[in-house]
């Protein structure tokens, strides 16, 4: 037989045989052998085992599972309990409760008090009790033991070099130092060469203890900065960026003026600190618009969202607007048209032929395109405007401004974001130019040069009218000599001849 002892399992028998563990069931055990056991099926088969046989004279085993003093204790559990009182003596209740493995140390010293201490027929237990027989033996399940505390602020050791932090802050976590240490090589040199001598001189004993004292000073320095470092974990570089992403810019510009503190500081002490400046800036603030909300004669928070939401429209309506203007056209008129067959043959009999009569490589390139490109497409199909009646942020805008989202297909809020942007640069540098709009703004570049437009019209922003009115004695310089020029080709086939787009007028013309 061969006997395990385990933790909560108590004694357990196992076949010699076949290694079946037959600690629950009935066995058979061998009256000639010393300490053998089998099962029931190795004994059916006749299985002879070392100096075994089957012709032995045997005993049959019962599992011993029915009560004797107490309904929830077996009678091996009983014998259990005195092997173990015996080996390990009285009152040492947990190595008994290990012993027998079905109880623990509580179990085990309430039911030795109960029956054997306080039993009315002392020092004997109570024999009189009976207990009906269950009509299935069952064992008790052992318990389960409570898992073990972990420590809160234990922080678990990373078994490898994360490579993120190793190439971006070149630190080794498994052996927390860094590859770039901040010491001079030179000191190190100094002090590693560094001997005493008996013949040594005091002046010159003196001075080799004050290199030692300012390298100890050094490495003191260095011990700090490395456990600021670690204590705050400043070597975790995406994290950190990704906390400073998230704060608004008045909290970085308040991290950054309260940065000097923090080494005098332990952590924590650092996160109350900004925690308790954060509240106090946010009550500041609170206590500002009160105080503005007073002096308005607002005493509610029901006029307070109601003054709110008048201050809005008023901010809105004393802008400078010009007089209503009819609403700018659709994208799709901007949109070049080619012309069908009737507008190319009126170009035909309007031509000009250049000079001398005989009509030039271009106008004959654009005769023949224009016999190719009839029934080209007139391009893609403007998009419909929304409907942002529901829209948030739409009591913000002025009904221009809500038609020219509508039309453009963006939201309130965008808008609004994109207004911000572009009226913010005009302020700051005093000009904004449609190429500089569209650098700031990362939208589709049509819209942004509608917006910019509609900014022009409203007045916010002031447009070049010095290269308007250069534009305009450029023209008067070219009427006043036009008399000695020879006539210019028509509007729409100079235009095209110099690749640009017109309004009016055919957009191809040829010359026979």
């Amino acid at each position: 037989m061969t006997v395990t002892h385990r933790k909560y399992v108590g004694v357990r028998y196992h076949c010699d045989a076949c290694r079946k563990d037959v600690s629950d069931i009935g066995r058979i055990t061998c009256a000639e052998c010393d300490d053998f056991d089998l099962c029931v099926e190795c004994f059916a088969a006749g299985v002879e085992v070392a100096t075994h046989k089957n012709d032995h004279a045997y005993r049959v085993m019962d599992t011993l599972t029915f009560p004797v003093f107490d309904e929830n204790w077996g009678a091996e559990e009983e014998i259990l309990m005195m092997e173990g009182l015996e080996k390990y003596g009285m009152g040492n209740w947990a190595d008994v409760a290990d012993h027998v493995g079905t109880k623990s140390m509580a179990d085990v010293e309430e039911h030795y008090y109960s029956v054997f201490v306080n039993s009315p027929q002392w020092p004997l237990p109570d024999l009189t009790r009976t207990f009906s027989p269950p009509s299935t033996p069952k064992r008790r399940p052992a318990p389960i033991p409570p898992p073990v505390p972990v420590p809160e602020n234990k922080k678990a050791k990373p078994l490898t070099s994360q490579p993120c932090n190793h190439e971006i802050a070149g630190f080794m976590p498994g052996r927390g130092e860094f590859e770039a240490e901040n010491t001079t090589e030179p000191d190190e040199i100094c002090v590693k060469e560094l001997t005493f001598e008996e013949t040594d001189t005091p002046e010159e004993t003196a001075f080799k203890l004050a290199i030692m004292d300012i390298y100890n000073a050094k490495l003191d320095r260095k011990y700090v900065r490395k456990k600021l470092i670690l204590d705050r974990n400043l070597q975790e570089h995406k994290k950190m960026l990704a906390q400073e992403r998230k704060r608004t810019k008045e909290e970085r510009e308040l991290y950054n003026q309260m940065k000097v503190f923090g080494p005098m500081q332990t952590a924590q002490d650092f996160m109350d600190l900004m925690e308790g400046l954060q509240i106090e800036a946010m009550l500041k603030e609170k206590i500002e618009r009160l105080q503005e909300y007073r002096r308005n004669g607002v005493r509610t928070f029901h006029e307070a969202q109601e003054y709110e939401k008048e201050r809005a429209k008023r901010y809105n309506i004393t802008r400078p607007t010009p007089p209503a203007l009819p609403p700018p056209p659709p994208i799709a008129q901007f949109i070049p048209r080619y012309p069908r067959a009737a507008p190319v043959a009126a170009a035909f009999s309007t031509a000009v032929p250049a000079a001398g009569g005989v009509p030039t490589s271009s106008s004959r390139s654009l005769s023949r395109g224009a016999t190719s490109d009839v029934d080209r497409p007139l391009g893609r199909r403007p998009a419909q405007p929304i409907d942002l009646s529901t829209a948030e942020g739409l009591h913000l805008l002025s009904d221009r401004e809500q038609e020219l989202c509508s039309t453009l297909r963006i939201l309130p809020k965008s808008y609004l974001n994109i207004k911000d942007t572009l009226l913010g640069e005009y302020v700051s540098t005093g000009h904004l130019g449609r190429r500089r709009a569209r650098d700031l703004v990362k939208i589709d570049v049509n819209k942004t040069s509608l917006i910019f437009n509609f900014f022009v019209e409203m007045g916010w922003i002031k447009s070049a009218s010095s290269r308007k009115r250069k534009r305009e004695r450029g023209g008067e310089d070219a009427e006043a000599k036009g008399a000695a020029r020879p006539p210019p080709l028509p509007t729409a086939a100079a235009a095209q001849v110099d690749g640009m787009d017109v309004d009016n007028g055919p957009s191809i013309v040829a010359v026979d």
